[in-house]
């Protein structure tokens, strides 16, 4: 289980929902209450492999509520490898090695930032058009992007990421731009 903070949502409105960048939470007694109902719940309930929750926390009274359980790795769920709890591993252990997972909550509780676009970006973005997030932004190298993984160095691949990269860059900024 790792808690992140949404840094950044994807301005497209046809692409609502999906992130550009989330850093790991602070976990305070707030947090702590949350993972700890979900955790019942999902007991509760008898579910068991991976999932992961959107919650949103009102400001205005600290509740916070659920309006999805996803029962599937989404695209984020790289922050949880970045915070410590690598889920696949968990899951291949498991299943393939039958090596079950010691406790029944895998927990991360490592500092990261996870992108889905390139740093530079990044941070211009939260520069520019976000600057209240700069608080937000844990002061960490632990920062990890789902499409670079490093043992795949083939040059094909880098140039494929990099001028995928290069083309969503260029489809947020625009998105900015045009908001602005």
């Amino acid at each position: 289980m790792s808690v992140g903070h949404i840094l950044i949502d994807e301005p497209d409105p046809t692409l609502r929902g999906n992130y550009v960048a989330i850093a790991s939470a602070e976990m305070t007694p707030q947090l702590q209450h949350l993972c700890d109902s979900i955790r019942a719940f999902v007991k509760q309930i008898g579910f068991a492999g991976i999932c992961n929750f959107d919650v949103k926390i009102d400001e205005n009274d600290g509740l916070f509520y659920i309006f999805e359980m996803n029962l599937c790795q989404g695209f984020s769920s790289f922050c949880s490898t970045l915070a410590g709890a690598n889920l696949v591993r968990a899951a291949f252990n498991d299943l393939v090695c039958n090596q079950p997972v010691e406790s029944q909550t895998v927990y991360g509780t490592q500092k990261f930032v996870w992108l889905n676009c390139g740093q530079r970006l990044f941070n211009h973005v939260v520069k520019k058009y976000h600057s209240q997030l700069a608080e937000h932004v844990p002061s960490t190298t632990n920062i990890g992007n789902t499409l670079d993984y490093r043992r795949d160095g083939h040059w094909k691949r880098r140039i494929l990421i990099r001028r995928y990269l290069r083309g969503y860059n260029k489809h947020i900024l625009a998105q900015y731009r045009q908001q602005s």
